[in-house]
């Protein structure tokens, strides 16, 4: 049952974010601040406990560089279904071209209690598919670590468009000099 609706929602999720055939032809990489948002899934691996399937979704607003860095935050929420815990992490993220990497603060809620901790991720990802491996470390009472592997798959939205490079810069409101063209 729960393979069936992890593929069921990553495939709805693929179907929202992938473009029209034939939208555009060529590989484009947007510059400037993006809005990324997406599901997740995964599974999960408790040296402890149930190890389970993973599922949940991510936002982030990173900031693409034209020299292929990229940097911003992230927060997403996942429900690991081997403990069956609620997660939460938010903190930022970096990398460079198809490398990156992230993590911050972890809280996990269960049984009516909260734990909180630390959680840091590799990526590798393609555009809008990204595979990561997850560290977690949760403090207080019953003190346990985690590991996670899982795909992301994101759609994306532009904020701040940045103009190709060596493009003229032209202010919006511009108006042509009538004596001196434009």
């Amino acid at each position: 049952m729960t393979h069936r609706l992890v593929t069921t929602l990553l495939g709805a999720a693929l179907a929202l974010v992938a473009p029209p055939l034939g939208a555009d032809a060529g590989p484009r990489v947007p510059q400037g601040w993006l809005l990324t948002f997406g599901a997740n899934g995964g599974y999960s691996l408790h040296p402890d406990g149930a190890n389970g399937a993973v599922l949940g979704a991510e936002v982030s607003a990173p900031y693409l560089a034209s020299s292929g860095y990229w940097y911003g935050a992230y927060a997403d929420a996942l429900h690991d279904f081997g403990p069956r815990r609620q997660r939460f992490s938010l903190g930022p993220e970096l990398g460079v071209a198809v490398l990156g990497v992230d993590g911050g603060l972890l809280a996990e809620l269960a049984d009516g209690s909260m734990r909180t901790g630390y959680t840091v991720r590799g990526l590798l990802t393609f555009g809008v598919i990204a595979l990561y491996g997850r560290y977690g470390h949760l403090g207080g009472e019953g003190e346990a670590s985690f590991g996670e592997i899982g795909l992301l798959i994101k759609g994306y939205k532009e904020l701040s468009p940045q103009p190709p490079r060596g493009a003229p810069l032209r202010r919006p409101d511009a108006r042509p000099d009538p004596q001196n063209g434009p």
